[in-house]
């Protein structure tokens, strides 16, 4: 098959038929043409200039056909074998290839031009230009593959006998096809799936431009669009595209249904067909570019069907977010593939043809609509559509409007211009314009339906561009000139340099030039857009104005904008431009403009508010008796008073007082007193005096007389005049200032007192020596500066006293320690005022009279406070009171270190360890000071202070070296005398290392435990508690059963005097329960040491522990240190640390932790024996056990609360071998009887109150929750668990208690 050039004709043969079949498209008829030739065609070709078929056959003969003339022209014996491809060029040469391996080239009445020998059978004929040097025109080389389609031969027509040959590898497989594209390049497909791209310069041939393996099996089919620059390939059943200028790119790929063996596209490049099994597929490769346009918004086409709106310009709420890509509305279906499309205000016109289908833009189907002929344009605008067809147009709305049914179509032009020819149309929301080609332009108003204007153009028109209203269109005549026509005007004014050869008409006037407002660079687009800004203000195109003063945001463009709009009487537009400025007095102004209907009092009020006071005085003046009244008022505020009083005396009489007295006013803030003067007295007002405006009026007169008359000279009359307003206190103050300013004294001072201004009266009364004024005024006064002057004065006089007592008001301390020391000599008055007032020069004066006075002591401690730092410690050198020095030293909060590093200094030359210590604590050398502090000796005191200043030290540094030292010291492993380990203690919490601090705290309340100090015991460990919780720190476990226990046993006494039995009995519970805490007994026990360890120590030390009989449950193992020997703890676990009592105190034990040499175990596994090397000595330790009293009280007190079941129990316990012989003989009956008489009946339920974490019923008594498994707070003041809802805590130690019973 093969189509002619002009796509009418399609022309076919097939293999069993001598005859070619022709079908018109157009006509849908077909044609069977006999040939002439006996034999079947093997190939056909159309030319391109003119309907002409070249039929080949397969015995190498040729026919030619003209269809226009049905000539046929048979040639015999153009080959000798079957003629295999066909081809012609632009110039109608015919190249003819056979399979004779010869190439026949031939005109287009079939005479052979030449005949050219080939290589191989042909298998392709192509005519291009090939790319040479020196360019010749028209289709010069023909191109053809042979060699088992491995290789293409370039034959030029000028000289074919010398071809070019391309030969390519054999991996790309045998060529399938090529086809030229561009300026002479090849692309060429190959079986293996390869596309390759080649030139054909002459300087390029055999070079590959770019190769790409396009598909993985076989390619079978290539075909390219030289508009869209893309090229399609058929293999592997897929269809791709490939750029053929971006190196063989894949843009995209599909795969049609049947697979894809061949494809072409049309000749538009907007449609590709791939055909495959049975299957024919046509993708859409490119669209009509369609669009419309309709104020904000677009359409367009976006598939064959399918169209796509637009919303260009944010309009409404939506100007905030402004976007620079359009936003799209939505898409529509449309009935047809258009040919035209339309844009409204709410429909979309689709065209096809002479067919027309409105669509809303809300939805719904579409209304088709059918023309006499094809459109060649449309247009619409609000209802309202217009159409051009055939030179004629017709108006018409989209579809009925059933209130206007005359008003449903009409045609253009009329009957009286039908020889017209209609060329262009516009359409807008009022006027349908159109133009013919004999020269006319007319206006055709939609909302009257009639003709509104129309001109006669001196020459045929062209087209014509209207702007959105419709006020002005350009009109581009036949001779290709630009007009502008105006038909509100009736003018036209020509465009120069109109550009003859334009198609787009865009050329705005320059006041409509937008030029530069989109520019890249910001400085350039600002300027512009302020030049724009201008244009539109002398446009009066006042909501342009706004959206370009918003974008550039200037203050200064803004304010223009507004006085422009003033000047336009666009006052609402100005009211809303001021009000972005916040400018409200502006908009206050302008809202009352908005009332003034009077053209000349507007005007006048508008000029006002711009500032234009003349012009505004003259709209006022010709707008008569009203006019006359803002005239008034415009030249009071402009201060024009001569004009204003003027203008009073005729206008408006009754305010001419007032005007006067704005003169006079404004007459003395110029400083023309005598002309104010004469103001004043012509505005007072004779007439009704007793009026209280009158009496108002006449007040304000006669204080500018007082002040003017001053001015002038006139004091008496000044003062006179004034005091009679003697409660105008501000005109008072101003009058003495002028007196004062005259040096008028006596009259300032006496109108100042007067007006209350009692420091400037005192001022003057002291500069006039007017000493008994200013006695007078003195309680009243509370400036520093008078009562200085007073007491200097009184100094000078002899009256100390009375000096001293103003330098004290007037907080002169200096002053007054001077004179206390040198006039009064009243040494504890100034120390007092020196602690008080911590004066140093004050300090400095009390430090010199002690000098004097041979009080060493007290002159270093006020050298001190003089910070005389040197002098001080000279002096303390030499009086021997270097230790006076340095405590005064520390009290004070301005010392250098320096100053306490001389003094430590001092002390270390004489060897003193303590002070040399502390001072070097307070000079911040802390390693000096540890070293110091560690040596001191001496009394127990002096040991103790040191230690404290040591563990201060420890605390204040960062150094983990110190705090070392200072524990192996406290821990007597530097001298092998432990202390006492509160010092440890406090070590500890000062380091803030709680947990250790927490251990030793349990360690100390044992020890006082031990030694029967149970108070002191509990306070240690109720501190450290206290410390923890401060510190969001939970206390061990250890610790807070030891503080309930110890606060328990202090809180049964005190229920016991009160009398609340109950309580007690079930503490001493508690008590009872736990008690293996307390000491059981007091006994005398003996350790003796031995200095090698054997088994004759072995059994000496185990007789010797049955023989004091130590108490069940007591620790059972003994260990020896180098200093003395000790119990393990109970519950320590058997290591090589053991805890060791190491001093003695009062019956005291205390306890350190020491590494031991060597453990003898018994056969309970755990260790007996630690010896070390020792002299042989023996010691005695002194115990104090309470076990034997609880459980006695216990008994009581239960028997006491009814509690018969406790009681018996504690009996019972008590009457065990162990504890019979200690209880006290006054019990033993009571306790034995209470054994025997067991109660029978079931215990009472005790007493609950709800947990107070998860409010499950506790016991009042019991400290643990069964159902939570939490250890519960005690009551401070009960000790029993804490309730919820009755919750407080101690303002002293924070500890919770029960609100009911802390406060009872």
């Amino acid at each position: 098959m093969n189509w002619d050039n002009d796509g009418d004709i399609l022309a076919m043969i097939t293999p069993n038929s001598n005859s070619v079949l022709l079908w018109e498209c157009h006509a849908n008829k077909c044609l069977s043409i006999e040939t002439g030739l006996r034999e079947p065609p093997s190939c056909i070709a159309w030319a391109h200039g003119e309907p002409l078929l070249a039929v080949a056959t397969i015995k190498g003969n040729l026919a030619l056909y003209n269809h226009h003339t049905t000539k046929r022209i048979p040639i015999i014996g153009k080959h000798t074998k079957k003629i295999t491809c066909a081809a012609w060029n632009k110039d109608n040469i015919l190249v003819l290839a056979s399979e004779d391996k010869s190439l026949s080239i031939n005109n287009s009445d079939g005479d052979t031009l030449r005949v050219v020998a080939l290589r191989d059978l042909p298998n392709d004929l192509q005519f291009s230009e090939m790319k040479t040097d020196e360019r010749i025109a028209g289709e010069n080389t023909v191109c053809e593959f042979g060699c088992g389609k491995r290789t293409l031969y370039l034959y030029n027509l000028l000289n074919p006998e010398n071809p070019i040959e391309l030969a390519f590898q054999q991996r790309y497989g045998s060529i399938v096809t090529y086809k030229w594209y561009g300026d002479g390049y090849i692309l060429i497909g190959f079986s293996a799936g390869f596309v390759i791209a080649v030139s054909t310069h002459i300087k390029e041939v055999g070079e590959e431009l770019f190769q790409v393996k396009n598909h993985k099996d076989n390619l079978t089919d290539v075909a390219i669009c030289n508009s869209l620059g893309q090229a399609a390939t058929c293999g592997d059943g897929q269809l791709k595209l490939i750029s053929i200028w971006d190196n063989g790119e894949v843009t995209s790929s599909v795969t049609p249904a049947g697979g894809a063996e061949r494809c072409a596209w049309s000749s538009d490049g907007r449609l590709l067909a791939a055909a495959g099994r049975a299957y024919l597929s046509v993708y859409v490769s490119a669209l009509t570019p369609l669009y419309s346009a309709y104020g904000t918004r677009a359409v367009t086409l976006t598939s064959l069907i399918e169209a796509t709106i637009y919303q260009c310009v944010a309009v409404g709420e939506d100007t905030e977010n402004i976007s620079k890509e359009p936003s799209a509305l939505g898409m529509l279906v449309l009935p047809a593939e258009p040919t035209l499309l339309a844009l409204g205000a709410s429909h979309v016109c689709c065209v096809s043809g002479a067919h027309a289908w409105y669509q809303s833009i809300a939805g719904g189907a579409p209304h088709r609509r059918q023309y006499p002929a094809p459109l060649s344009a449309v247009r619409m605008a609000t209802e309202y559509a217009a159409v051009l067809y055939q030179g004629r147009a017709m108006l018409h709305t989209v579809g009925r409007v059933e209130s206007q049914p005359d008003r449903d179509s009409i045609q253009f032009p009329e009957p009286r211009t039908r020889t017209a020819s209609i060329v262009d149309i516009h359409l807008t929301a009022d006027f349908f314009i159109f133009a013919t080609d004999e020269g006319d332009v007319e206006f055709f108003a939609v909302e009257e339906w009639n003709m509104a204007a129309r001109y006669r153009h001196s020459c045929g028109v062209r087209s014509l561009h209207g702007d959105v209203a419709g006020t002005r269109v350009v009109i581009v005549d036949v001779k290709r000139r630009g007009h502008v026509y105006s038909p509100l005007t009736d003018h036209v004014l020509p465009i120069d340099e109109f550009p003859p050869n334009t198609n787009i008409i865009k050329l705005p006037l320059e006041s409509h030039n937008t030029s530069g407002l989109a520019d890249a660079d910001g400085e350039k687009r600002a300027a512009s857009q302020r030049k724009h800004v201008e244009k539109l203000l002398a446009l009066r195109r006042f909501a342009d104005v706004w959206i370009y003063c918003d974008a550039l945001d200037d203050v200064d463009l803004w304010r223009r904008a507004g006085e422009v709009a003033i000047a336009n009487l666009d006052v609402e537009f100005a009211i809303r431009v001021y009000t972005r400025l916040n400018d409200v007095s502006m908009v206050w102004a302008l809202e009352d403009a908005l009332e003034v209907e009077e053209l000349a009092l507007l005007c006048g009020t508008l000029c006002a508010c711009l500032n234009r006071g003349e012009a505004a005085a003259r709209w006022f003046e010709g707008a008569g008796a009203r006019g006359a009244a803002y005239a008034l008022e415009l030249h009071a505020a402009r201060g024009d008073w001569p004009r204003a009083a003027e203008l009073a005396a005729t206008a408006a009489p009754d305010r001419l007082h007032e005007i006067t007295l704005h003169r006079a006013d404004n007459l003395e803030l110029t400083a023309d007193y005598h002309e104010a003067l004469a103001n004043y007295e012509k505005s007072l007002i004779k007439e009704n005096i007793d009026d209280p405006k009158v009496k108002e009026h006449n007040t304000k007169c006669e204080a500018g007389i007082a002040r003017t008359a001053i001015r002038c000279g006139d004091v008496v009359r000044g003062v006179t005049t004034a005091m009679k307003h003697a409660n105008d206190l501000n005109l008072l103050k101003d009058c003495a200032q002028f007196l004062e300013d005259d040096n008028q004294s006596t009259h300032a001072a006496s109108l100042y007192e007067h007006a209350g201004d009692f420091e400037k009266a005192a001022s003057l009364y002291i500069k006039l020596k007017s000493w008994l004024k200013v006695e007078t005024l003195l309680p009243k006064l509370n400036s520093p500066s008078i009562h200085i002057q007073y007491a200097k004065a009184k100094e000078s006089e002899g009256r100390y006293n009375e000096a001293l007592k103003s330098y004290l008001k007037a907080q002169d301390f200096e002053s007054a320690i001077r004179v206390n020391l040198e006039c009064l000599e009243d040494i504890d008055d100034a120390v007092r005022l020196v602690q008080e007032t911590k004066s140093v020069h004050g300090a400095r004066m009390v430090a010199d009279y002690f000098q004097k006075s041979d009080d060493t002591t007290s002159a270093i401690k006020f050298l001190v406070m003089s910070l005389c730092y040197d002098e001080a410690f000279q002096l303390a050198r030499k009086n021997g009171k270097l230790q006076l020095y340095g405590e005064i030293l520390i009290q004070t909060s301005q010392v250098r270190p320096e100053d306490f590093k001389s003094l430590a200094l001092h002390f270390e030359g004489e060897r003193n360890y303590l002070l040399a210590g502390k001072f070097y604590f307070h000079a911040n050398e802390y390693g000096k000071a540890m070293t110091h502090l560690l040596k001191a000796g001496g009394s127990e005191e002096q040991e103790n202070d040191a230690i404290s200043i040591a563990i201060d030290a420890a605390a204040a540094c960062d150094d983990d070296r110190l705090t070392k030292r200072l524990i192996e010291f406290l821990l007597g492993e530097t001298d092998g005398a432990p202390r006492d380990p509160r010092h440890l203690f406090r070590l500890y919490m000062a380091k803030k290392q709680f947990t250790e601090a927490a251990k030793t705290a349990v360690i100390i309340g044992q020890a006082e435990c031990r030694a029967g100090r149970y108070r002191e015991a509990r306070d240690v460990l109720r501190s450290m508690c206290g410390g923890l919780r401060a510190r969001g720190l939970r206390a061990p476990h250890d610790m807070s059963r030891a503080l309930q226990l110890l606060h328990t046993y202090a809180l049964v006494r005190m229920h016991v005097k009160r009398r609340r039995h109950d309580l007690a009995a079930r503490l001493l519970n508690r008590l009872a329960t736990d008690v293996e805490f307390f000491p059981d007994q007091q006994r005398q026990l003996q350790f003796y040491y031995f200095r090698r360890p054997n088994e004759l120590a072995y059994h000496q030390s185990r007789q010797l522990a049955h023989e004091h009989s130590l108490p069940q449950r007591s620790h059972g193992a003994l260990s020896v240190s180098w200093v003395n020997i000790g119990c393990l703890m109970e519950g320590e676990c058997a290591t090589e640390t053991l805890t060791n009592w190491t001093k003695r105190n009062n019956g005291s034990c205390y306890f350190r932790s020491v590494f031991c040499e060597s453990v003898v175990f018994d056969g309970l596994s755990r260790p007996t024996f630690v010896m070390q090397p020792s002299r042989q000595q023996h010691s005695a330790i002194i115990l104090k056990y309470d076990q034997v009293s609880i459980l006695t009280s216990a008994v009581i007190e239960c028997s006491r609360a009814g509690l018969k079941h406790a009681a018996h129990r504690w009996a019972r316990e008590l009457m065990r071998p162990e504890y019979r012989p200690q209880i006290d003989a006054k019990y033993v009956k009571k306790i034995e009887s209470v054994v025997r008489h067991a109660v029978r009946e079931a215990a009472p339920a005790e007493p609950t109150a709800p947990c107070p974490q998860c409010s499950a019923p506790v016991p009042i008594a019991d400290l643990h929750c069964t159902h939570c498994k939490l250890l519960l707070p005690f009551c401070l003041a009960t000790g029993l668990h804490i309730e919820k809802e009755d919750l407080t805590s101690c303002p002293e130690c924070d500890f919770p208690a029960i609100m009911t019973e802390f406060m009872e």
